[in-house]
C-alpha cells in the first residue's frame, strides 16, 4: 500500500436542488438550493461560490445560510448551503441582457483556487420566466 497525493485532494461535491416555496401559488419564487458537502480527506476552505451561464461572463453569488460570510472552512463530510430565488436568478439574467433559454450551473472556488463545479444545471427559459417574475 503506497502514499498517493492525490489521497489529500480536496473534494468537494456541488449539489442543485430546486424548490417552491410557499408563497409559490401567490405569486412567490422556487428557491435554488445548492448543497456543497465536502468529501475529500481533509477539510476544505471554500473562497467563493459562484452562478455562471453559458453566455458571457454572467457571475451572480447566491446568499451563503451556513455563515455570514466567505471564506467558509468545510470539515471532512460536512455540508453547507447557499440559495437564492429563481425570481432573483431570472432579473438578474435579464439586467444583463439574456434572453431564450439559458444554462446556468454552480463554481465553488477552494482555497487552492480549485474549481468544483455542481455535477447538474439549469436551463432556464428567460422568456417564459420572465412573464412569470417580471
Amino acid at each position: 500500500m503506497g502514499w498517493s497525493f492525490f489521497k489529500e485532494e480536496t473534494k468537494l461535491v456541488v449539489t442543485l436542488l430546486s424548490r417552491a416555496n410557499d408563497r409559490e401559488v401567490e405569486g412567490g419564487s422556487s428557491i435554488l438550493t445548492i448543497r456543497i458537502t465536502n468529501r475529500g480527506r481533509k477539510a476544505a476552505s471554500i473562497k467563493s461560490i459562484k452562478i455562471k451561464s453559458n453566455h458571457g461572463k454572467f457571475e451572480f453569488a447566491p446568499k451563503f445560510l451556513t455563515a455570514d460570510n466567505l471564506p467558509y472552512n468545510l470539515e471532512v463530510g460536512e455540508k453547507c448551503f447557499a440559495e437564492t430565488t429563481i425570481k432573483e436568478l431570472v432579473q438578474q439574467l435579464v439586467s444583463k441582457g439574456y434572453d431564450k433559454k439559458v444554462k446556468v450551473w454552480v463554481d465553488v472556488e477552494d482555497s487552492t483556487n480549485k474549481i468544483h463545479r455542481s455535477m447538474a444545471s439549469l436551463l432556464l427559459d428567460i422568456d417564459k420566466l420572465r412573464k412569470k417574475y417580471l
